[in-house]
């Protein structure tokens, strides 16, 4: 489904289809990599991010981090 079309029905739901449609979009974004389009990708992945820390999962600053150098963290 596309995300517009996810009915939500509760916090724990809407947490939960979510979560399903960033994990679907991991698969499609494999295939933009080996396509070359790395500008819808990275589109993507902010998409992503923003739902991990809305969702609560991980705190701004952790997915900063996440591509950070070692040295830079």
């Amino acid at each position: 489904k596309q995300f517009d079309e996810l009915l939500f029905t509760s916090l724990e739901e809407d947490k939960k289809a979510l979560l399903a449609h960033c994990h679907q979009m991991l698969n499609t974004m494999e295939e933009f990599v080996c396509d070359g389009r790395m500008e819808k990708c990275f589109r993507w992945l902010g998409f992503i991010q923003g739902c991990l820390c809305c969702a609560g999962i991980y705190t701004l600053n952790e997915l900063k981090n996440h591509s950070r150098p070692d040295g830079q963290k």
